[in-house]
């Protein structure tokens, strides 16, 4: 008895609804981390107006503790919410996690505009393939961008929290107990 061969059937490109799903993923994913580079700057303006506003204090030779500590807590969270801005490359890139086509230095690996072009055009026609590409740079965008800046941009708060609260405790026992 003959073998039945089942003809493959080509797969059907991707639909706009599955495009604007994924759209609307990847757009979230970037606002997010937009949204964290926005708090960084705050946090990096803040930081960096204590830091002078307690450096000035050593200008007149007093040194007192309350703004040395004032000083290096302010400063290291002024250096956390620069290094959230763009987070080393350690904390952003495994070697082993592929990257999508969307990916910007990805762009730039094909010979030509037409290279591209052509890859494209083979992403868009399959609709596995186009959903590996967004899931890979949602996926990538997620955990290898947004979660070392918000660490960094935590760290960075939460430093300036403490030394707020240290160097004012601090400046309390100083003026009530005078230790």
């Amino acid at each position: 008895m003959p073998k039945k061969v089942l003809s493959k059937q080509p797969e059907a490109p991707i639909t706009e609804a599955e495009v604007a799903v994924l759209s609307s993923i990847l757009d979230k994913a970037t606002t997010f981390s937009q949204n964290l580079d926005s708090q960084a700057n705050v946090i990096i303006g803040l930081s960096l107006a204590v830091f002078v506003f307690a450096t000035s204090s050593f200008a007149g030779g007093h040194s007192q503790a309350y703004a040395m500590i004032l000083a290096f807590f302010s400063g290291s969270s002024a250096l956390f919410g620069l290094l959230a801005m763009h987070p080393p490359t350690f904390m952003r890139r495994h070697k082993s996690e592929p990257q999508s086509l969307l990916f910007i230095k990805e762009i730039g690996l094909h010979k030509n505009t037409s290279a591209y072009a052509q890859e494209l055009d083979n992403m868009i026609s399959s609709r596995r393939t186009t959903i590996d590409q967004y899931a890979c740079e949602i996926y990538n965008l997620s955990t290898r961008y947004y979660e070392p800046k918000n660490a960094l941009f935590k760290m960075a708060k939460n430093m300036f929290l403490i030394g707020i609260a240290v160097s004012f405790l601090t400046f309390v026992l100083t003026t009530l107990f005078g230790i």
